[in-house]
């Protein structure tokens, strides 16, 4: 069950979302507070979907990822992606666009 947590319309494409992924049997993450002290992995600091919708949820919640998180692993487009290094067990939530999921 997913709900986008942030929608954004520009430049010609219908939204622009920006989701939190966690491995289905990490049950230490059931929510957005669960972050706190946990291990994320993201795109590109400036990456729009990639970290920045993500982070300004997660501030809007008074939590603040980069010194909230033990640890926040960015990834640039050379580098493995996010949801690999999610899925390999490496981090405990991967900040990603939701484009992986229309496929």
């Amino acid at each position: 069950d997913s709900t986008p947590m942030a929608v954004l319309s520009l430049l010609g494409v219908s939204s622009i979302a920006g989701v939190m992924v966690v491995r289905a049997d990490n049950t230490a993450m059931q929510s957005i507070f669960d972050i706190q002290d946990k291990i994320i992995v993201a795109g590109e600091f400036w990456g729009l979907s990639s970290y920045q919708l993500q982070a300004n949820i997660l501030h809007g919640h008074g939590i603040h990822p980069v010194q909230d998180a033990s640890q926040v692993l960015f990834m640039d487009s050379l580098s493995e992606a996010p949801l690999e290094v999610l899925l390999r067990g490496a981090a405990d939530v991967a900040f990603t666009d939701d484009f992986l999921f229309y496929f």
